[in-house]
């Protein structure tokens, strides 16, 4: 009786995932679950994630960086003498967000946290889905749970210089390229990619 409940089960697991609104629900709900639990549960690491807010503070007043991310405030005063230097890149997600910040016109520094949140949600979300293309769905899933559920990534997910977005928006791009390259060729003859 307990299998035939399960096989039933599974059953209507796998005719729900077999219709695309449903799937392209579930995803959207898995996105904003995931974005404000990485939101929620952030840790801004307040001895590095300053830097970013500093070289926010520092290009709106037109403070010239030289090439460098700026590590803090140094008085209660703006002027060339507040500011300086962490002589060390602040790495590419840091001047994305600077630009950002000016680009929206922005008063604060939430809508940054969340919009990254987010997107770092997205990219988590991305990358299982196109692993579970490449290896198969269950591994997909696997992955994206135990990403999900790991409080390392939550506390990272939410941080301006810690973002894991960019982390893995390497492997996104490689498993995209590897799904075009061979995507084409095992399309009709297998449901999941070779592997690599």
């Amino acid at each position: 009786m307990l299998h035939n409940l399960l096989t039933r089960f599974l059953q209507t697991i796998d005719s729900i995932t077999q219709k695309r609104v449903y799937i392209a629900s579930f995803m959207l709900l898995v996105l904003l679950a995931t974005s404000a639990l990485f939101y929620q549960h952030a840790n801004h690491f307040s001895d590095v994630d300053y830097h970013i807010p500093a070289t926010i503070l520092a290009q709106s007043h037109g403070y010239d960086l030289e090439g460098y991310g700026l590590s803090f405030v140094k008085s209660d005063e703006l002027g060339a003498l507040s500011f300086s230097h962490y002589q060390s890149a602040i790495g590419v997600q840091g001047f994305f967000y600077a630009w950002l910040y000016q680009s929206l016109g922005l008063e604060n520094l939430k809508p940054l946290y969340k919009l990254t949140a987010f997107c770092n949600a997205l990219a988590l979300l991305i990358c299982a889905f196109l692993l579970g293309r490449i290896f198969g769905r269950a591994f997909g899933i696997i992955f994206f749970l135990s990403l999900f559920t790991s409080s390392w990534v939550a506390n990272f997910s939410g941080s301006l210089y810690f973002s894991f977005g960019f982390w893995i928006l390497p492997a996104i791009l490689a498993f995209s390229i590897y799904i075009y390259i061979f995507g084409a060729q095992y399309r009709h003859n297998h449901r999941s990619m070779p592997m690599l």
